[in-house]
């Protein structure tokens, strides 16, 4: 029998392509593929963590930088021609590695340079059509065709969603044929028993410096509060676990650890990026979001939970750890919210066959 070798390719714009990139590697070696990873930065560092036996690679890092103050349009559009340039060169380091190590199959989540001519190759994405402020919306059509011209270069697009949910449908486009719904992606499994011992655990994840200017004002102000909680800062390629009065702070957890500390919270406070909605809807949780400044993307995701009843949000400026755990009794949280795997298991028997 021949093992099919697939290498898989999560882009490291902050943890979350690499989080959701996990039941897709474990899905392909449930099904005999021999599974092979790519990335660079802190989700390389992250899913050689969670998978030291692996084949892994380093790619180009595209480490996007956000604004402090400044224009967030402005920030990314500055950063274009770099983004375009680390694209080719990972897709000249890939074309090399499918040559070299007899690849079949490439999944990239998320980075444009991540295909071959030679072998099928998919691309994992939320956002067929990306989100742009309202007062720029008029070059929609602009960013759109650039982003179609590098997604069109793949044989297949998986959405890591369910049909219907609304969640997505705003991101996607008509123009595409070749997309399959996968469902929700998490490293997470709703397997432990809930618990009470923190009443707030903080997720910080996302690019710099807006990462460590949200862990800043969380930790200082669940501090100064006296609540008892847990932080997980983000970064996997560090290691340190310290107290700051009654908050407790952890560089990274493991999948398993992550699910733990989930359940054991009586309220998540986080940034609201795809990947960690779809890790708390998983394992069910209370949850209240600060989207990051100027992000188009989390700003829909934050206003949609707020206006179904699910989850409280405030936008950075405003923010109050005290408010947040007062309005959040009155959202459901992601108590009643339904995942399937099936979607997923269909979509790679079928690639593979």
């Amino acid at each position: 029998m021949i093992v099919k070798k697939i290498l898989v390719c999560p882009l490291d714009w902050g943890l979350g392509h690499a989080t959701r990139c996990i039941p897709v590697i474990e899905e392909c070696q449930r099904q005999g593929a021999e599974v092979l990873v790519a990335s660079s930065g802190r989700a390389l560092a992250l899913l050689r963590s969670e998978y030291p036996g692996l084949t892994s690679f380093e790619l180009p890092e595209y480490r996007p930088v956000y604004p402090t103050s400044s224009s967030m349009v402005l920030k990314m559009a500055t950063q274009v021609p770099r983004f375009i340039r680390t694209a080719n060169q990972e897709h000249q380091i890939i074309e090399r590695l499918v040559k070299e190590h007899s690849i079949n199959y490439i999944i990239s989540d998320n980075r444009f340079g991540c295909w071959s001519a030679h072998v099928p190759s998919v691309f994992i994405t939320h956002q067929v059509n990306i989100k742009l402020p309202s007062s720029i919306e008029w070059l929609s059509f602009v960013v759109d065709y650039l982003n179609h011209s590098f997604i069109n270069r793949f044989q297949r697009i998986w959405v890591p969603d369910v049909p219907g949910s609304g969640l997505t449908d705003s991101f996607m486009s008509a123009d595409h044929k070749n997309v399959t719904y996968i469902g929700w992606l998490s490293r997470l499994k709703p397997t432990t028993p809930r618990n009470s011992t923190y009443r707030v655990m903080g997720i910080i994840s996302g690019p710099e410096p807006q990462r460590e200017i949200f862990e800043r004002m969380v930790v200082k102000q669940l501090s100064e509060a006296g609540i008892h909680s847990l932080i997980v800062a983000g970064e996997p390629d560090q290691s340190y676990r310290r107290q700051e009065g009654s908050v407790e702070i952890v560089s990274h957890l493991s999948s398993s650890e992550m699910e733990k500390a989930i359940v054991s919270a009586d309220l998540i406070i986080s940034r609201c990026g795809y990947s960690t909605l779809m890790d708390l809807m998983t394992v069910g949780a209370k949850a209240a979001f600060v989207p990051t400044p100027q992000q188009p993307e989390q700003l829909f995701f934050a206003k949609h939970l707020r206006e179904k009843g699910i989850a409280f949000s405030l936008e950075q400026h405003e923010f109050s750890v005290t408010l947040m755990q007062k309005e959040a009794t009155r959202y459901a949280g992601f108590y009643t919210m339904n995942t399937s795997h099936d979607l997923l298991v269909n979509a790679i028997n079928d690639l593979l066959r």
